[in-house]
């Protein structure tokens, strides 16, 4: 597993240089197998597990135990479509519905260390007034912490998730605002960025490639709200904040910096 984490841990380069690393790999107990590093520039998890269905069904054919199976659909008209994206009604749809957002009050910063980050920046500026910091980071390197949930924890979150006809994500989302909120005094108004898998349709599903998209996901929700209140309020937030993912996050972010700060950066916020 070392091993595995030091190939894993070598940055890509993005400019002029390949985006992906494949080795085969023998374990101690003889075991064989393909070890694929990629960046996310190129492929996402859904990308990766239709490259590793593929490759598998072209082994089971080359070794007898399969039939030809219909190769992935193309990934260049989506690209293709993306690249219209700016000349389409849903474009205009995206950007006013980021345009209201912007005309709402300031979020608050509510950085993973607590309200610190956010005063050392007000010092730094000398503005006691800033609601924003600086503290973006682009991660060129693996090793992060892997965190297992036990199976029995799971079931019972997907329990409570079908019961009240909830999604697991909306609850995963829930417990992250919640401890974003208790770091920084119990702060009801949380911001962080989230990702959206942008796969619908049924191109979209069987092409390779990178579907995601970061998306800001801010929700302002009372104290005095009850737990299953405040995670249908996130539900709902991300029905209607998803509807409108597919802008570029940077002009969304441009449009909040000359809202808030004057066309001043107004900083980023946690990537989740």
């Amino acid at each position: 597993d070392r091993r595995l984490y030091r190939l894993a841990a070598r940055p890509f380069y993005l400019i002029n240089r390949p985006l992906s690393r494949i080795w085969m790999v023998r374990s101690p107990e003889g075991l064989c197998g393909i070890y694929l590093g990629v960046s996310h520039m190129i492929l996402d998890s859904w990308g990766i597990c239709i490259l590793i269905k593929h490759i598998l069904d072209l082994y089971r054919v080359k070794t007898g135990e399969g039939s030809p199976l219909p190769l992935p659909l193309p990934h260049e008209p989506l690209l293709r479509a993306d690249l219209d994206y700016r000349n389409t009604a849903q474009y205009q749809k995206d950007l006013e519905f980021w345009r209201k957002e912007c005309l709402r009050e300031e979020p608050w910063y509510t950085h993973v260390n607590g309200p610190s980050v956010l005063e050392a920046w007000r010092k730094k500026k000398r503005d006691g007034r800033l609601q924003a910091a600086s503290g973006f980071t682009l991660r060129t390197r693996a090793l992060h912490e892997v965190l297992t949930v036990p199976a029995e924890d799971v079931r019972k979150m997907a329990a409570f998730c079908e019961a009240h006809s909830l999604p697991l994500q909306a609850l995963f989302m829930m417990g992250v605002r919640t401890c974003l909120s208790k770091r920084n005094g119990r702060q009801k108004d949380v911001s962080f960025y989230s990702t959206v898998a942008r796969r619908s349709t049924l191109a979209e599903k069987r092409s390779g490639g990178t579907r995601v998209h970061p998306v800001i996901f801010r929700t302002v929700i009372a104290a005095a709200d009850t737990f299953l209140s405040a995670v249908r309020q996130v539900a709902d937030r991300q029905t209607e904040v998803y509807r409108h993912a597919g802008i570029d996050m940077l002009e969304v972010k441009r449009m909040m910096d000359h809202a808030y700060r004057g066309g001043e950066p107004m900083g980023s916020y946690q990537s989740v």
